[in-house]
């Protein structure tokens, strides 16, 4: 199995689409499973929570992806310390190891990281996290990329939002878009859409290109939650007029905390890789093809 990609968190929905991506394109795929009783086949029993010492992959790789995060307000306002292991000490104990080891490393990291203060802010903008789990993953990146040998060894890729086909909020869109009801989505809360698919057409351009240092990926403009409802409920044939405009950041606390940009500048990805970024549309038309060529999640 030499020159498998690893897949570290393959539980994560990012995780898993990011295997199914690599599998299409031919590549041999393992990943990791918090779960001791997986029975999933090319899965391996790692918990980011308490990573041994000496854990190495069981099969040589040529590349890592670092999915696994703990990514819930509720864990990293109420538990930092567990959030921080997870967030900042497990990736940075493999990266030591797997650097080590020649294994070129990308870890998966948010735009949160800038505090979108601006829209397209570059790689070059300065940190400005907004919560607990911005400022793990501010300072995950600062100490991969501080690593001996990160020079030609980790990549961090800034994702803006990425919209999870089989995750509740799109689920409910669609229900209710089925059942002919109005549906009350966000209209005042912005973000730059992404798909699965364009997240996993990234990593594979880093890794074989090893690219190091920090990239984004981001959608071409900013919408509202709302727009993006509409825009996913037209790709799947139903009404968009069922979408129903409501201001989060009146009516919810934590839309109150979001930054007022969501987007990233795409300069140095789409320098490496030609890849550019994906424009709302574009992005429910993937959703639309993922709800109908996916199963239904356990």
């Amino acid at each position: 199995m030499a020159g498998c990609i690893l897949i570290l968190g393959g539980d994560s929905f990012l995780g898993r689409a990011i295997e199914r991506f690599l599998t299409s394109e031919g590549y041999r795929v393992i990943s990791t499973t918090r779960r001791k009783n997986s029975n999933k086949p090319g899965s391996i029993y790692l918990d980011f929570a308490d990573i041994p010492d000496d854990w190495k992959p069981p099969v040589p790789i040529h590349a890592a992806i670092v999915c696994a995060a703990s990514t819930s307000r509720e864990v990293c306002e109420n538990n930092p310390a567990e959030a921080y292991r997870v967030n900042v000490t497990a990736p940075e104990m493999l990266a030591h190891g797997l650097l080590g080891m020649g294994i070129f490393m990308v870890l998966l990291s948010t735009n949160l990281v800038l505090g979108g203060s601006k829209p397209f802010l570059e790689t070059s903008a300065a940190y400005s996290p907004i919560d607990v789990y911005s400022s793990q993953k501010a300072e995950a990146e600062k100490r991969l990329l501080a690593l001996e040998g990160s020079g030609t060894g980790i990549s961090v890729l800034r994702l803006t939002k990425v919209l999870d086909p089989q995750g509740a909020m799109i689920q409910s869109w669609l229900n209710h878009g089925r059942e002919g009801r109005p549906v009350e989505v966000f209209d005042d809360v912005l973000i730059a859409p992404l798909s699965a698919g364009h997240v996993g057409q990234a990593v594979l351009a880093l890794i074989e290109k090893r690219g190091a240092g920090i990239f984004h990926l981001s959608g071409n403009r900013e919408i509202g939650y709302a727009e993006m409802a509409r825009l996913a409920l037209q790709a799947r044939g139903l009404s968009g007029e069922l979408v129903v405009g409501i201001k989060g950041r009146t009516l919810n606390p934590i839309a109150r905390l979001l930054p007022p940009h969501a987007s990233l500048g795409m300069n140095q990805l789409a320098a490496l890789s030609g890849l550019g970024p994906p424009s709302p549309e574009e992005v429910a038309d993937c959703l639309a093809r993922d709800i109908s060529n996916q199963p239904k999640r356990s």
